[in-house]
């Protein structure tokens, strides 16, 4: 799903006011997560004046999801703009936040046509969406990446359970991007770790001689910021992209290797990774 600029999001709910079904919000610590439903009618297809078929499809009504996201800061003027635009006539429901995640995890899995991807980091091409809509998903592990990690085991539509985690996620990345580069962006953050080396920060396995019976890509990572604790001319030119790239690396690094851990024990192949990080 894309994500659009709140002023732009906000213009487009409130086009669509009349039909919204349901707006529902996931608040995180940073970031609040917006999702609405609205109906529209689809108008038949006019028939040409040299035909004679009257087959024409009637009108009918559809649903259309729309999601944006915005930080957290912005709900109060968020709020406030609703309310001074329109009046949704609204009622405020809790609902419990994992069994939202797994629902809506299955509802995209069965409903919307490649929604998943593999990735495969010396692929080409790197990305490959799966159809999961016309085969059994049951089970599968959903790690939830949020502010902190989130793993649950998914054995149906309603049965399942969180089996572990991690503290180590996306707030992390938050948290420490702002200690080395003063940003509080994420999305920010993300773009400039793109753009970043993060050999200049990490010691990578080509750094050692481990000889033929250790199978293992040059780059791969030996250990996470351990160049910043020898004496080396060229940290002298660290950008903030590099830093926050390695921090990068080690954060989904940590999350990958944890991912797979549980997957083996529990011994289930089917692992989709959820979260805007």
């Amino acid at each position: 799903m894309m994500y659009e600029p709140l002023d732009a999001a906000m213009e487009r709910l409130l086009r669509h006011a009349d039909s919204i079904k349901r707006i529902t919000f996931d608040v995180g610590d940073r970031m609040v997560k917006v999702a609405y439903l609205s109906t529209s009618i689809v108008s038949p297809i006019e028939k040409a004046s040299t035909t004679e078929n009257d087959d024409v499809p009637n009108e009918k009504e559809v649903n259309r999801l729309h999601c944006f996201q915005m930080e957290k800061a912005d709900v109060v003027l968020f709020h406030n703009y609703l309310k001074m635009k329109t009046d949704l006539k609204s009622e405020l429901e809790h609902v419990d936040a994992v069994s939202s995640y797994v629902t809506g995890t299955i509802f995209l899995l069965k409903n919307i046509e490649s929604e998943a991807f593999t990735y495969n980091h010396s692929g080409t091409p790197k990305y490959e969406f799966v159809d999961t809509s016309s085969t059994s998903i049951f089970p599968f592990l959903m790690i939830n990446v949020g502010t902190g990690v989130s793993v649950i085991e998914v054995e149906s539509e309603t049965s399942f359970k969180r089996i572990g985690g991690s503290s180590i996620g996306g707030g992390t990345f938050v948290g420490l991007g702002n200690l080395l580069t003063g940003d509080k962006n994420v999305e920010e953050l993300l773009k400039n770790a793109e753009k970043g080396d993060n050999s200049v920060l990490d010691r990578l396995v080509s750094s050692y001689n481990l000889g033929p019976l250790v199978d293992m890509a040059a780059s791969t990572i030996a250990s996470s910021f351990a160049n910043a604790g020898l004496e080396r001319h060229d940290l002298e030119n660290l950008t903030p992209q590099d830093s926050l790239k390695s921090l990068l690396y080690m954060i989904i690094n940590n999350i990958g290797q944890m991912a797979y851990l549980y997957s083996q024990k529990s011994k289930i192949d089917r692992v989709y990774f959820n979260g805007f990080f």
